[in-house]
């Protein structure tokens, strides 16, 4: 391995990532080194890929993997201070690596003593991508040495399918699942895939995620995109690695057309999901008889998901390095979507929290339906000294959540920087549309899913299994609502 000297200060922008592939490895391999790329790309100041064809359409545009690496900087370009290397399989003839990314359809490999292997299923490589997202993390976690962090020690195998995590003196062994037949130790290869019924509801940094990544799948189906906002290239690119940093267009429309470009059916509606799920004359109403990706950040958009009740709802959502996904069924008594919201409550009992951005009762309700930040907005928060005033250009046209992120005035955020530029970490909204786009996947062959929930903190390794979250017992949730249920049964059986 190579030797590494990064001092406290030293900003990722002095850094070199170089990315290897070889250029007949088949397509989940290009694409898994095409995410690697996006993502190092929008952290580091050097990523060094070689120009490989990569099959089109892709989410990038992308002719090349060099390309995919052109299309996700941001044009700064720093002194190289260091080299970390990752390859994706097993290069031959080629320098050690740093960290090897491995593994097939349903597993995640990443090893720092020696290539793992890789195989070739019919879901797009989703374990490969999961297995990009985590050595992505653990490039920050030797970068960042400031930051209390837990690494993969030698070498990390990750189940999709049941959630086990093993190391190499435990190696994986998944049994048959049904709809599908196993083939060698750990691979399940699915029959006859049925095409999918989807609503992606957000295509933010998680929903662009799954979009990028279910185009990706080689398995076509039919997909609702619901989302009001436009993507904003200095809030929005440093999280969507699946999206190229200059695209400023609305966001429902972006990922329908990278869909439809793969074979899907695709539908945008720039709306909000209520909008959207009270329309009569949406196909399906009432209900939803598809699988529902909920990737919305706000209170409210997690109820209006709640209450579509579609056939099966997997949510995800992440916070600083943690992220969650977790699948709902309309007729059981685990938890929904907004659950663990209820307690939050709406804007009147949020009044404290809001109170410091010194803005009026009905404008915040305004922000919490869906209105964005004016300039007015955005001076007043200044004007309490809750924002700092170097965010005014970054937060107009924003929403209330982009205030709530905002550091207090006079405190540098510590997380990955350019510069001045302070950036989300884009490996940890790839691992969550990993998640969401898995599900879609584990449907369409038959596979059972999550049950019923995942947490992961990437500030350390997932630490394996699944965990079932009981429903809310207030009685506030629309989950429980007896009529609801009943009509749950009707639609979907006991």
């Amino acid at each position: 391995m190579s030797s590494i000297d990064l001092g406290p200060g030293r900003l990722l922008n002095g850094v070199e990532i170089i990315v290897r592939v070889e250029p007949s490895a088949p397509p989940a391999e290009l694409w898994a080194a095409a995410a690697l790329a996006s993502m190092c790309a929008r952290v580091f100041g050097h990523v060094v890929t070689p120009s490989v064809p990569l099959p089109r359409p892709n989410p990038w545009g992308a002719r090349t993997l060099a390309a995919v690496t052109g299309v996700s900087r941001f044009g700064r370009r720093g002194r190289s201070a260091a080299t970390r290397r990752v390859t994706i399989g097993s290069v031959p003839h080629a320098p050690p690596a740093d960290i090897y990314v491995g593994g097939d359809d349903w597993t995640a490999r990443v090893s720092r003593v020696g290539p793992v292997p890789v195989s070739h299923g019919q879901a797009g490589g989703l374990g490969l991508q999961a297995a990009a997202a985590l050595a992505v993390g653990e490039l920050l976690k030797e970068l960042m040495p400031e930051v209390p962090t837990v690494r993969i020690e030698d070498e990390l195998t990750w189940s999709l399918l049941d959630g086990r995590v093993t190391t190499p003196s435990s190696p994986p062994g998944l049994p048959p699942a049904p709809g599908g037949e196993t083939r060698g130790r750990g691979q399940v290869r699915a029959t006859r895939p049925t095409p999918p019924i989807v609503a992606l509801l957000g295509a933010g940094s998680v929903g662009s995620s799954a979009a990028a990544l279910l185009a990706l799948s080689g398995v076509p189906g039919t997909v609702d995109v619901v989302d009001p906002d436009t993507f904003d290239p200095r809030r929005n690119a440093y999280r969507c690695p699946g999206v190229p940093v200059t695209e400023r267009g609305p966001k429902a429309d972006w990922a329908a057309r990278v869909l439809a470009d793969a074979g899907w059916e695709a539908r945008p509606h720039r709306a909000t999901v209520a909008d959207w799920a009270g329309a009569h004359d949406r196909p399906g109403y009432p209900g939803f008889r598809g699988m529902a990706l909920v990737s919305v950040d706000d209170v409210d958009g997690r109820r209006q998901a709640a209450e579509l009740m579609a056939w099966s709802t997997v949510s995800a959502g992440v916070a600083g390095l943690a992220l969650h996904a977790q699948r709902h069924l309309p007729v059981d008594d685990l938890a929904c979507p907004y659950c663990d919201l209820v307690d939050t409550g709406r804007w009147r009992s949020r009044g404290r929290l809001y109170a410091r951005f010194g803005l009026t009762a009905p404008r915040l309700q305004a922000l919490l339906t869906g209105e964005t930040l004016t300039a007015d907005d955005v001076a007043t928060a200044i004007w309490t000294g809750s924002v700092n005033p170097e965010s005014m250009g970054r937060l107009v046209g924003g929403r209330l959540v982009d205030l709530l992120r905002q550091p207090p005035t006079g405190v540098t955020a510590a997380s990955v920087a350019f510069e001045e530029t302070t950036v989300s970490a884009p490996h940890v909204s790839w691992l969550a549309g990993t998640l969401l786009a898995a599900e879609v996947m584990k449907a369409a062959a038959g596979l059972p899913g999550i049950e019923r929930r995942v947490d992961v903190d990437l500030h350390g390794v997932p630490m394996g299994g699944w965990r079932r979250p009981r429903r809310n017992p207030s009685g506030r949730c629309p989950c429980t609502n007896p009529a609801r249920r009943d009509l749950a049964r009707a639609l979907y059986g006991p």
